[in-house]
């Protein structure tokens, strides 16, 4: 019954802590200084296999735009804590809800410590009958991961004092006052076997975000291509997605570029994302992180929205998040398209 109340508060944490049963949950907090030159992606998490109750584990991974740098921070089961009134988490000394991120992590890898606070955040509305993003797909008990957008975009303020030890740094100042930033999370059994994503709140037209999923998804003894697209333009929420009817009119790979068209009853939605230099993340398999993948936090993104034929949006997102995972074939298989000649040099993780 608790988990039922759970499915209206995404963003809070879903899982429960002790069981023996495979299970990740992390959120993804994106942290961009108001000159773009420093871009971190900070992600709290838990993580248990089946029965693994010695390997569970808390944790904290840190992507570094600026050198691509990554670490995966591990912290014993028992440090993690949450409320289950709202969106409140901590991982070992490290703080994290809609208001700030508090960090306090002195690992042999790196030096990390500082507050952020965040201010006029924009969640994706939940509703009684579609409870977040994933609508009504978030009844369905048995879905491989869950996917939850806690904050569209929203202004930060701040800083950080960053030290990759390996490069012999003194722990340089990041100052995040009148910078950006975008939360979301996941939780459930594994990642997809293949997807692609992509993500940007970085758009110099007009204040704008949007995030781009694109799935693997098991499905009674099968699999289908699963979507999402969530266009945010100053306020006003355009949402893509499988259980609103739209479909993909295609996906096209070219070298260190991935093109995606979702088109409904009356909109055209097309994003063309440019890879850049990335960094190495983990990622869940069977509630374990035992996944490498990679993922750029400082690509570009272009973005054409069109009603009608009407023109609704058109943008360049830039410091963007992008991630390309696993054997994208089948995800043009699943959703009825052609593989081009460019599709190897595209795959990643």
């Amino acid at each position: 019954m608790a988990r039922i109340f759970r499915l209206w508060n995404p963003s809070g944490f879903q899982g429960v802590i002790g069981s023996r049963r495979r299970y990740f949950e992390g959120w993804y907090f994106k942290l961009v200084s108001e000159d773009r030159g420093d871009v971190l992606a900070v992600i709290p998490g838990v993580a248990c296999g089946e029965g693994d109750t010695e390997g569970a584990t808390a944790f904290v991974q840190v992507i570094d735009g600026r050198t691509t740098r990554s670490a995966f921070v591990r912290y014993p089961l028992e440090e993690f804590c949450f409320s289950r009134k709202g969106f409140e988490i901590s991982v070992g000394p490290n703080r994290f809800s809609l208001t700030g991120v508090t960090l306090q992590i002195d690992h042999p890898e790196l030096f990390l410590e500082g507050r952020v606070e965040i201010d006029s955040p924009a969640p994706y509305p939940v509703r009684f009958f579609s409870p977040g993003v994933m609508g009504p797909f978030a009844f369905v008990p048995f879905m491989e991961c869950y996917h939850a957008v806690v904050s569209m975009n929203h202004r930060l303020s701040g800083g950080l004092r960053l030290a990759w030890r390996a490069l012999e740094e003194t722990g340089g100042p990041i100052d995040l006052d009148g910078g950006a930033g975008y939360v979301e999370k996941d939780w459930g059994r594994s990642f997809p076997s293949s997807w692609i994503w992509t993500q940007s709140n970085h758009f110099d037209e007009r204040r704008a975000s949007i995030m781009v999923s694109v799935a693997r998804i098991p499905w009674l003894g099968g699999f289908f291509t699963g979507f999402m697209a969530i266009l945010w333009v100053e306020g006003r929420f355009h949402t893509f997605a499988t259980y609103t009817g739209a479909r993909l009119g295609s996906i096209v790979f070219t070298k260190g570029q991935v093109e995606i068209e979702i088109i409904d009853r009356r909109r055209r939605l097309l994003l063309r994302a440019y890879r850049a230099a990335h960094g190495i993340l983990l990622a869940p398999v069977e509630g374990r992180m035992d996944r490498r993948i990679t993922e750029s936090i400082d690509a570009t993104i272009e973005v054409s929205l069109r009603h009608d034929g009407n023109v609704v949006f058109d943008g360049r997102g830039e410091v963007a998040g992008l991630e390309v995972a696993g054997d994208v074939a089948e995800l043009l298989a699943g959703a009825g398209l052609a593989a081009g000649d460019e599709l190897r040099s595209m795959t990643t993780g």
